[in-house]
């Protein structure tokens, strides 16, 4: 029978003994040549943060905390309507303020 028939993966169950040793060396092959994954080394050193998660994390308090001093606590601002907040801070940050986040970060 031909692959035309719609045998998953072109496997014909009526196939010769020839055929499906040549199907499951192709699948040893592929499996064989599979990438493993390299597990992570839990002591190496961290990547550094960036200037813009620096401003993130400095600029969040300080808006969670005109956020409360502002509105009761049943209208306080979502985890989404803050970081659109402080992603639209970002943008309007000249790129002198930007360098002068990164340059604080680097000392």
């Amino acid at each position: 029978m031909s692959e035309g028939h719609g045998y998953i993966g072109g496997f014909d169950p009526g196939a010769s003994e020839r055929q499906i040793l040549r199907l499951k060396a192709q699948v040893e092959s592929t499996l064989a040549c599979a990438k493993k994954r390299r597990k992570k080394d839990p002591l190496a050193p961290k990547n550094p943060v960036s200037a813009y998660l620096f401003f993130v994390a400095e600029q969040r308090v300080k808006l969670k905390q005109e956020d409360d001093l502002n509105q009761n606590q049943c209208s306080r601002k979502s985890f989404r309507e803050i970081a659109q907040e402080l992603g639209a801070r970002w943008k309007t940050m000249t790129d002198e303020e930007k360098q002068v986040r990164s340059l604080s970060l680097r000392i």
